[in-house]
């Protein structure tokens, strides 16, 4: 397995091993910024306790094509209720990073397309701006590709569709994909669409905000106090 879509290709095997009927399977793609513009990118795959039941001992998931592909795996977390959590984290070294990393969470314009990262430096401080485009045909399918299809014996998550229809394929609560980006200085937004149920969805992903550099503003006061007391004085003089 290549970089190229190592993160949903660990979701596809998931979901090709547990009965989506009954069950949940969603994925978080958490985009936290730094102040230079460098940056993580955590992707977070959650089974509900029914999807954790059926996948079994969550420790036997093979996660070494992660790994390889440059990403930090941790042992898979289950909560007191029964829910299985694998995390991975990547980060990327500056904004023209971003899209190949996101690439390599979702496969080359599959689900996350025309991501872009900038960042913008001002005499005050730096501007920050995220803008992409989440999308869904609602076919479990789109997470695989064909070398995952091949090694899934020539089916895109290892079921036919008409065993994918009977494990509620076609219910777009089963599985969701959900991208959140923290910028510096803003809030964390976030934006979601269904991955199971059959239609597609598309969401136009934005988020900008601004950090004040301390350093810039000394500056700015400095002369704007010195302006108002030039004025001050000048005033005095004339009352004189």
């Amino acid at each position: 397995m290549t970089a190229r879509r190592a993160v949903l290709a660990l979701v596809t095997l998931i979901v090709s091993s547990v009965l989506l009927g009954a069950c949940r399977v969603d994925s978080l793609v958490d985009v936290d910024v730094s102040e230079n513009g460098s940056g993580t990118v955590t992707a977070t795959v959650t089974l509900d306790p029914d999807a954790a039941k059926q996948l079994g001992d969550p420790s036997k998931v093979l996660t070494n094509d992660l790994t390889d592909a440059g990403w930090q795996v941790e042992a898979p977390a289950t909560d007191p209720g029964g829910a299985v959590t694998f995390v991975a984290r990547r980060p990327f070294a500056s904004p023209e990073e971003l899209p190949a990393v996101l690439d390599e969470v979702a496969g080359a314009g599959a689900f996350i397309r025309e991501a872009e990262l900038s960042v913008t430096s001002g005499q005050l401080g730096t501007d920050y701006s995220f803008s992409g485009r989440l999308v869904s045909s609602g076919d479990v399918a789109a997470l695989s590709d064909a070398e995952l299809t091949n090694v899934l014996d020539g089916l895109a998550v290892g079921r036919t569709p008409e065993e994918l229809r009977q494990l509620g394929a076609e219910d777009p609560t089963s599985a969701s994909l959900t991208v959140q980006v923290a910028l510096p200085g803003g809030e964390p937004q976030r934006w979601s669409v269904p991955v199971t149920g059959g239609a597609p969805a598309e969401v136009a992903m934005a988020a900008t905000s601004s950090r004040i550099s301390p350093a810039r503003l000394v500056p700015l006061v400095v002369g704007v106090a010195l302006l108002l007391g030039a004025v001050v004085f000048a005033l005095v003089r004339r009352r004189r």
